[in-house]
């Protein structure tokens, strides 16, 4: 696990994008395609909008895959809904290819089904993905994987479908599995509510790991991207 600290925050998505840019070339040039994943709320907000300011400085959007690691239930229109946010924001104008879950159908388990019929086609059952971009609640959730399904998110192959502990709201989310075996996962932890998550991801657990450490500690490669320089 690897750290970077940034004083300011414009610094840190300056680096996300760049990196974003090296990982995505790296893994054009080694197998034409590059499979992202990432996080909704709002964390990625600014790293989308820099990436927007950017997206000229890359030739290869044409090879680029964008896939959410969760979503809500809620239709794109609703502002609550990751990929809606992330259109409204205009990252859908970058010429790239875009495959959040369907909220659209008719009940959660056919929205998981047909997710996994994606992430199948383009190999990612397989390979995992190439870069995943995670966020954190103070709770130590990250992506739709909570304390409470946790276990259900271990077990679960490619993606399932979940409960909010606290507001009931049904959610859809990729599985533990999936995130750990891709080949570099990032953690964006902003903010001085966040100084836990950073010090227990830098701490041997003395208990069973929550689901952000579990995602960060487990990965083949991560990193964990903060303007927490305490």
């Amino acid at each position: 696990m690897e750290i970077k600290r940034f004083w300011e925050r414009k610094e840190a998505f300056d680096f996300l994008v760049i990196h974003f840019f090296q990982v995505a070339n790296q893994s054009i040039s080694t197998k034409g395609v590059f499979n992202v994943a990432v996080s909704g709320g709002s964390s990625p907000a600014p790293f989308f909008k820099e990436l927007i300011n950017q997206a000229s400085q890359f030739y290869h959007w044409n090879k680029v895959n964008f896939f959410w690691v969760d979503e809500r239930w809620v239709s794109f229109e609703n502002k609550e809904s990751n990929f809606g946010e992330a259109s409204r924001l205009g990252l859908t104008t970058i010429p790239a290819q875009f495959y959040p879950f369907q909220t659209d159908v008719s009940e959660p388990k056919l929205s998981i089904e047909k997710y996994q019929e994606e992430l199948k086609r383009n190999f990612i059952d397989q390979q995992g993905f190439d870069f995943v971009i995670l966020g954190a609640g103070t709770d130590e959730h990250t992506a739709s994987i909570f304390h409470s399904n946790l276990t259900e998110a271990k077990s679960a192959a490619l993606a399932f479908h979940t409960i909010h502990p606290t507001t009931g709201q049904i959610r859809l989310s990729i599985s533990m599995p999936l995130i750990t075996q891709s080949h570099e996962v990032v953690l964006l932890l902003l903010g001085a509510e966040k100084i836990a998550i950073l010090k227990s991801l830098s701490a041997v657990p003395s208990t069973g790991m929550s689901p952000v450490q579990t995602a960060i500690l487990t990965s083949k490669k991560s990193m964990i991207v903060t303007d927490i320089n305490d």
